[in-house]
């Protein structure tokens, strides 16, 4: 996912959009810092096993935060297909 926001900031770089509701490009580089925060704590609940009590949470967040990034990521895309409309 991570790699998708990057191809997109690419081209959108490329481009030249300019967004009147903000920066697409800003957008998608915050949506990869949350990918990577769904990954690490996706990493850590593999780590530290089913045993521990951190697990569930570190599961639980990570969720949380793939779900919030597809979210952005799907917010984004809207805004930035209007706009090249």
């Amino acid at each position: 996912m991570i790699g998708v926001c990057m191809t997109v900031i690419s081209i959108v770089k490329l481009i030249g959009v300019k967004m009147p509701l903000g920066r697409v490009d800003q957008l998608l580089a915050f949506d990869s810092a949350i990918f990577m925060i769904s990954a690490g704590f996706s990493y850590f609940s593999i780590r530290v096993g089913y045993d521990d009590k951190r697990y569930t949470w570190y599961e639980k967040i990570a969720d949380l935060a793939f779900m919030q990034g597809l979210v952005l990521m799907t917010i984004t895309g809207f805004l930035l297909a209007y706009e090249l409309l």
